[in-house]
């Protein structure tokens, strides 16, 4: 009698959809901030060997980085700009 019980639950409950977006921006920050970390580091280390260029593009990669991490829309926005100035039209 209560396997068929447990049968009938089975088959009237709908199953629950698993929402992961949440643990997936959470890697995806994760990942980022220590990318900008690993570029951080990697731009003092260009400055103690006196590499100012290689300095500088590590220092604009990380805060790029940071950007699309941060302010995702606003790095959304002013990809679409500069597609939009470059290639014309609308995105």
């Amino acid at each position: 009698m209560t396997i068929v019980r447990t049968l009938e639950l089975a088959q009237t409950q709908p199953l629950q959809q698993v929402n992961l977006d949440g643990i997936k921006q959470a890697i995806f920050t994760l990942l980022g901030v220590l990318l900008m970390i690993v570029l951080g580091v990697r731009a003092f280390w260009s400055y103690m060997e006196d590499k100012p260029g290689r300095m500088m593009a590590q220092i604009l990669g990380a805060m790029a980085c940071g950007v699309f991490i941060f302010f995702p829309d606003t790095a959304e926005n002013i990809l679409k700009g500069v597609i939009q100035s470059v290639f014309g039209g609308t995105t």
